[in-house]
């Protein structure tokens, strides 16, 4: 009965703080700007729903033992997952720090081009997305992975190569951000296995949380676009259970990279790009 108690007020505190957060930050956003709106749900949101998986998944006593792999997990690595404290990694050869230290520079290059050069602003749109997910996905990313197994943290790749992806379920649960799978794995399926049985729903459960943490993340802070990241989602999730159902071009890149690339104006929509990519190449030409 203790333990049950104990599970089940672990369950509650876990369901509670993001709920209380998404609730305080919702109310007093006319408070904040766009980019502090951004902030709050992507990097707030996610640091709640990370100590809120932890409160959900208590780790072994040891935990806490190593002040800097416990300083380097919270506050660094993106990951959830704290058995990455429990095993040691092995080292990894050079080439990681290398390449992402050069998908950061050619971003940074990147940036510079599009500030000075003479670009549509349609077009900046769109490339002027490139340098962010250069420098933060493939480049930071596997800085970070690359120290992290130098420290002795037994994880796995935030970004395993997506474009080998060979269809869209290796693509979004295999080889793109991996610590949102993780979030999904850890956090989200155990609350919704205890109210939904089905796999395949807790599955397409799933695909509609994404698409409203992105409608949180693109149109929250813009205030317009809403239920186009949703349709983003949607498209992804009814291509892949269509390719489940009738195992039609299941493992085609073809089809995967066209169900990924063509709906994207849906996810970054004009609002969001307009308020937050064109106003940051303008920031910084002005400056």
């Amino acid at each position: 009965m203790v333990i049950s108690n104990k599970i089940n007020y672990q369950r509650n505190l876990a369901i509670l703080l993001p709920t209380a957060y998404l609730i305080i930050v919702l109310l007093t956003s006319f408070l904040f700007s766009p980019v502090v709106k951004l902030i709050l749900m992507t990097v707030g949101l996610y640091y709640i729903i990370k100590i809120s998986s932890v409160i959900l998944n208590p780790p072994r006593k040891n935990f806490f033992n190593n002040t800097s792999k416990f300083i380097f997990f919270f506050f660094i690595w993106p990951g959830i997952d704290t058995n990455v404290l429990e095993q040691k990694g092995d080292k990894l050869p050079k080439s990681y720090l290398l390449n992402g230290l050069s998908c950061m520079l050619l971003a940074l290059a990147m940036v510079i081009v599009f500030c000075f050069g003479t670009i549509n602003k349609e077009l900046l749109g769109w490339v002027g997305i490139i340098p962010f997910f250069l420098f933060f996905h493939f480049g930071l990313s596997q800085v970070i992975f690359y120290y992290s197994r130098l420290i002795g943290l037994n994880t796995n790749n935030p970004f395993n190569n997506p474009f080998l992806a060979n269809s869209l379920t290796d693509f979004w649960s295999k080889r793109w951000n991996q610590p949102y799978v993780e979030m999904n794995k850890l956090y989200f399926t155990p609350l919704l296995s205890n109210a939904i049985r089905s796999k395949q729903k807790v599955f397409i459960v799933i695909f509609l949380i994404s698409g409203v943490l992105h409608e949180l993340a693109l149109s929250y802070p813009v205030n317009s676009g809403y239920g186009l990241p949703m349709i983003y989602f949607l498209i992804q999730l009814i291509v892949i259970l269509l390719l489940r159902k009738f195992n039609f071009l299941q493992y085609s890149r073809i089809t995967t990279w066209l169900t990924i690339f063509v709906p994207l104006p849906l996810l970054f929509h004009e609002d969001f790009r307009n308020e937050f990519i064109i106003k940051f190449y303008n920031f910084l030409t002005n400056l």
